[in-house]
């Protein structure tokens, strides 16, 4: 979640993890800052989703 992104970064972040069926998402929302995070954003984000395998524990 937000905790594993720097705090400059999360106040316009959005992060969603879920799990099922032996599969793990991610899905991420960012403001796109002008010149370093937490400056002017541009009118736009950034998304993304990834997605594996979850892996058994012994």
């Amino acid at each position: 979640g937000l905790k594993h992104l720097p705090q400059a970064w999360q106040g316009d972040a959005s992060v969603q993890c879920g799990a099922g069926g032996g599969y793990v998402t991610a899905d991420v929302t960012l403001r796109v800052p002008v010149l370093f995070p937490g400056a002017i954003g541009f009118p736009f984000t950034v998304e993304g989703h990834a997605g594996a395998v979850q892996e058994e524990k012994d």
